[in-house]
């Protein structure tokens, strides 16, 4: 599965997803500036108001190895219009693991979206000889938790208030065809899945 792909998401949009450039710097504006309060929250763990300077850049700063990002676009009026992000980065002290993160706007969420992008990016991470995803959660963002749930992560509590979650990519997700579309990555892997545990 090569990126740029064009889907369908469950509320109808249709959208393409491909890897963030670095001239997409007004695109990530744009996208935060449709982001409620709380979903920026639960991205950044802390208020903000603005994305710019020293964080637009590390944003917009990807090398697509150790730091790669994908990001989806609707269209609008003759306009990309910008709807999610999901990017990974290298641990310095693990080259096979990244910390993972999804943003996606509020109109969008609970649309198979997160998902997609998660699932791209787990793609992208298995070039790039990444086998694990790590992140963490706050407690209270429901819609991540139930991602990660879906994905077979192992999540943990931590003090605080956020969930530890790890998330070994499966080795079937390399194998599939570059013209495997978004839901036969979904099918492929759950079958791998299941195939494996009920060998366990």
């Amino acid at each position: 599965m090569r990126l740029p792909i064009q889907t369908r998401l469950r509320n109808g949009t249709n959208v393409l997803i491909r890897p963030l450039v670095p001239d997409d710097a007004q695109f990530l504006i744009d996208g935060f500036e449709r982001l409620s309060s709380q979903s920026r929250f639960q991205r950044f763990f802390r208020p903000v108001s603005r994305l710019s300077g020293a964080l637009l850049e590390q944003l917009a700063d990807v090398g697509h190895a150790g730091h790669e990002a994908v990001s989806a676009f609707a269209f609008a009026d003759g306009r990309m219009v910008p709807l999610g992000v999901a990017r990974y980065v290298r641990s310095p002290s693990n080259a096979s693991t990244a910390e993972v993160a999804i943003t996606v706007v509020d109109e969008h969420q609970r649309t198979g979206l997160g998902s997609l992008l998660l699932r791209c990016l787990a793609y992208r991470a298995k070039v790039n000889k990444i086998s694990e995803f790590t992140a963490h959660v706050l407690q209270d963002n429901a819609g991540m938790i139930a991602i990660f749930r879906q994905l077979g992560s192992t999540i943990v509590p931590t003090d605080d208030g956020t969930f530890k979650v790890r998330f070994t990519i499966p080795e079937g997700i390399t194998a599939l065809s570059d013209d495997a579309s978004p839901k036969d990555l979904f099918r492929r892997v759950s079958e791998d899945q299941l195939e494996t545990r009920s060998r366990a």
